[in-house]
């Protein structure tokens, strides 16, 4: 099929998707819930059992741990994210402006997959798509980077979800700090309740 069937640019500002992604390179691994809605987004991951989320609306890319109420700007995101997060609406015209070579047919979890390669270094470090044919979405996303191999893996993906504006806003009460700050910020630990030994009744 090709890069030939595309969507509809009319289409690029009314799209939503909900997908779980797992992040691997090398022996580390993370994963995360992600919403997308035209070029707003919200990942939310779990770092050492405390919840972290990261929004992007008009305002621009935030950072914030919602318990403890504080979060930060930053610039930008990891480019093994970011082409995906960018061009969710529209991937297939993605990988048509960047020369994308189709290399192979595969499949993903039993889902029939196009596979491209683009290895234009303007658009970044070269890159493995799998692309789900019936869906025109990727699947599993591969960059070769400076520090390794980076995986991304696509799994219960639903296109068309309802995306509330209100869900890419900042929390009502939020302090903002610098990105350092936030990065040496420890998250408060919640005491969980110990169990309270019977009473000695003995006596």
């Amino acid at each position: 099929m090709g890069l030939g069937l595309l969507l509809p640019a009319s289409l690029a500002w009314a799209f939503t998707v909900s997908y779980d992604q797992t992040v691997r390179m090398g022996s580390e691994e993370s994963q995360s819930k992600v919403v997308i809605r035209d070029r707003m987004f919200r990942i939310e991951q779990t770092v050492d059992t405390h919840l972290r989320v990261t929004v992007r609306n008009p305002r621009g890319i935030f950072v914030y741990y919602p318990q403890d109420s504080i979060g930060a700007q930053i610039n930008a995101m990891d480019a093994s994210q970011r082409q995906l997060l960018d061009h969710a609406a529209n991937f297939p015209e993605y990988l048509r402006r960047q020369n994308a070579r189709l290399v192979t047919e595969e499949s993903i979890r039993e889902l029939a997959c196009e596979v491209y390669l683009v290895e234009d270094r303007s658009a970044g470090d070269p890159m493995k798509v799998w692309l789900w044919k019936e869906e025109h979405f990727p699947l599993r996303l591969q960059v070769i980077s400076g520090r390794g191999k980076i995986t991304v893996d696509l799994r219960n993906i639903q296109l068309g979800v309802s995306a509330p504006a209100a869900l890419f806003e900042l929390p009502i009460g939020l302090k903002l700090t610098d990105p350092d700050t936030l990065r040496a910020f420890k998250p408060r630990q919640v005491e969980v309740p110990q169990p309270v030994a019977d009473a000695d009744i003995s006596g």
